[in-house]
């Protein structure tokens, strides 16, 4: 038995080859991770891991920032405010958002949402009977 006769072919080119399409998805997907691997550098090299995302409380939609901006003729300290609590309930949760204090309070018969614009002084009042 000779060197060439110990193929497991007959002759040694015949090796399958890959379809055209598997090799396209491939290079598809080699690019999509170079990509991908560029954008997660770009990103933190901006610093967009480190922007602060202000909390919401649930079912609560706050203004857009573009509407949260100070009025002009509003000093940056703000107003005093007092806010009155419903009666007989306990503060269970207090956000605060750009302008807005949002306060959810509950009691034994519903649950306020009090939505404080400090800017303005305006206030909301959002009631959910149990």
């Amino acid at each position: 038995m000779t060197l060439v006769n110990e193929n497991v072919t007959q002759n040694g080119n015949d090796a399958p080859k890959a379809p055209l399409g598997l090799k396209i998805l491939v290079v598809a997907l080699g690019i999509a991770i170079i990509v991908m691997l560029g954008l997660i550098i770009w990103k933190v090299m901006a610093g967009d891991h480190k922007k602060s995302v202000p909390a919401t409380v649930p079912g609560v939609r706050m203004a857009p920032k573009e509407h949260a901006q100070v009025p002009e003729n509003v000093e940056a300290s703000y107003f005093d405010l007092t806010v009155t609590r419903p009666a007989k309930s306990e503060l269970v949760r207090s956000t605060v958002a750009e302008l807005e204090v949002v306060l959810h309070f509950r009691s034994a018969t519903a649950d306020t949402i009090i939505v404080i614009n400090r800017a303005t002084g305006k206030e909301s009042r959002i009631t959910v009977p149990k």
